[in-house]
């Protein structure tokens, strides 16, 4: 006996074929897409702070900073943070230490000074100690302050040596006070790109 032909079948099968490959397809072409490109870069700053007490030797102050980046090509960047000063005087010595993440925008990204703006939280642990009995913080010769920040800071940035090396300028500005007394203070970083 001769089987019935049930062209329905065949078209159903065949619909089920080519979706399924078309699926497969377009797997494939995700696949090949090139995932996002990060760039990395080390930034590092160490500097004297520069005011009057500076050229009178009555008071030494450092800033310092470390930085390590990850920079898609949209013009995003982000990544750790090590920063801080230290100094000393007469009569006492201090310490601020900050441990943080940046968040960075950079426009015109392609050319050789691009602006940027960045963004910063980090945990921050101060401690000033005392080296003159007359300065004794509340009798224990110490004072420790512990507490989350941030700060937010504009910059321009110059590159050099074909974008392997950058200069960072810009101004911070916080709610807290920075080294200098202030709100805000401007600032440099060195930046190795890689």
């Amino acid at each position: 006996m001769k089987k019935p032909f049930y062209p329905n079948v065949i078209i159903l099968i065949f619909v089920i074929l080519m979706g399924t490959g078309n699926v497969g397809i377009a797997q494939i072409h995700e696949q090949k897409t090139t995932p996002p490109v990060f760039k990395q870069s080390i930034g590092v700053q160490f500097n004297p702070y520069i005011d009057q007490s500076l050229f009178t030797g009555s008071v030494r102050q450092y800033a310092f900073a470390l930085r390590y980046s990850l920079s898609s090509q949209k013009g995003i960047s982000f990544g750790p943070e090590f920063s801080g000063y230290y100094g000393h005087s007469l009569p006492a010595t201090w310490q601020n230490y900050n441990f943080g993440l940046f968040l960075r925008y950079t426009f015109l990204q392609q050319k050789k000074v691009s602006p940027f703006i960045e963004v910063s939280g980090y945990y921050q642990n101060n401690k000033m100690i005392s080296t003159d009995s007359r300065f004794d913080f509340n009798g224990s010769g110490k004072v420790v302050v512990k507490r989350l920040s941030y700060y937010a800071a504009p910059g321009i940035s110059f590159f050099i040596l074909k974008k392997k090396l950058s200069i960072d300028f810009f101004v911070k500005f916080s709610t807290d006070k920075f080294l200098n007394g202030r709100n805000f203070i401007p600032s440099f970083r060195l930046v190795y790109h890689f």
